[in-house]
């Protein structure tokens, strides 16, 4: 049989249902796997599908479900009921929110936003899941322990956002300085190791990372919101009032020197610039 005349019988059976041309082997040949249509990267990916809703690449913390559940329960119990675990709860569920906050759909962060109850979310100019102090310091007024009315009126007061103490400002979406001279910083630690003590021990375990941090960042600081001289001025002051041999007057003094010596790693009024 001629090439020409094998090739066209092979065809004619190809179209047969099932039947294909063998190779000289006899073996059939490898099928053509069907494509599958599945956008790896949903979040940049549009759909060619009737589909009006973009797949989440991941999904929200179950924390969050528990918080919400938790803090309905609180709600609806007897009062005064502590919010220990409300807050340690919603702490986790804002921490899991953050690591995955750009992956959400459009759909689950709106669900997040809307009903995480005493948080802020964002992640436009900047990514947020913090806490509104106020909201936390309100129902505890109104529903909770003299512990809890302690611990979030302190909040409210020397905490600015998750991380950040009052003395810390924001100078833009990213930029942040540190005002040495403020006296808030031995009223917020002295206050913190009260609580952590007497007032409040079961949130001993958010004010113990809290009072860490603030160690580093005040002596790895290098954008002052003060000039030279008023750094100078408040931490003289502040250094006045902490007890010898305390661990933040170590830290004051450290700063103080490096004030003083011009180190260069510090810019004062880096807020101006």
């Amino acid at each position: 049989m001629s090439i020409a005349l094998r090739c066209l019988v092979c065809v004619l059976v190809a179209a047969i249902p099932f039947s294909g041309c063998r190779d000289k082997a006899g073996a059939p040949p490898n099928k053509v796997p069907q494509q599958i249509i599945a956008p790896v990267n949903a979040a940049n990916d549009a759909s060619d599908t009737a589909s009006s809703q973009t797949p989440s690449i991941c999904s929200l913390p179950p924390t969050l479900e528990r918080y919400n559940e938790t803090m309905n329960v609180w709600k609806a119990g007897p009062h005064p009921a502590s919010m220990a675990k409300l807050w340690k709860l919603s702490d986790s569920a804002s921490s899991e929110l953050m690591r995955d906050i750009d992956c959400l759909s459009e759909s689950d962060f709106h669900l997040a936003e809307t009903t995480f109850a005493g948080y802020i979310l964002a992640r436009d100019e900047q990514y947020l899941a913090d806490p509104n102090y106020e909201f936390f310091r309100d129902q505890a007024d109104s529903f909770g322990t003299v512990n809890d009315k302690a611990f979030f009126t302190f909040a409210h007061q020397f905490l600015y956002r998750k991380y950040a103490w009052v003395w810390e400002e924001q100078n833009s979406d990213v930029d942040w300085c540190t005002r040495l001279s403020a006296p808030a910083i031995v009223d917020g630690y002295l206050k913190a190791e009260s609580l952590m003590a007497t007032q409040a021990p079961e949130y001993g375990w958010w004010l113990e990372s809290r009072l860490r941090g603030l160690d580093t960042t005040l002596r790895a600081e290098n954008c002052v919101c003060d000039s030279r001289d008023e750094a100078v001025q408040g931490l003289t002051g502040s250094i006045e009032r902490v007890p010898v041999g305390h661990p933040l007057r170590a830290t004051l003094e450290a700063v103080l020197a490096s004030v003083r010596r011009k180190d260069s790693k510090m810019r004062f009024k880096c807020h101006l610039e």
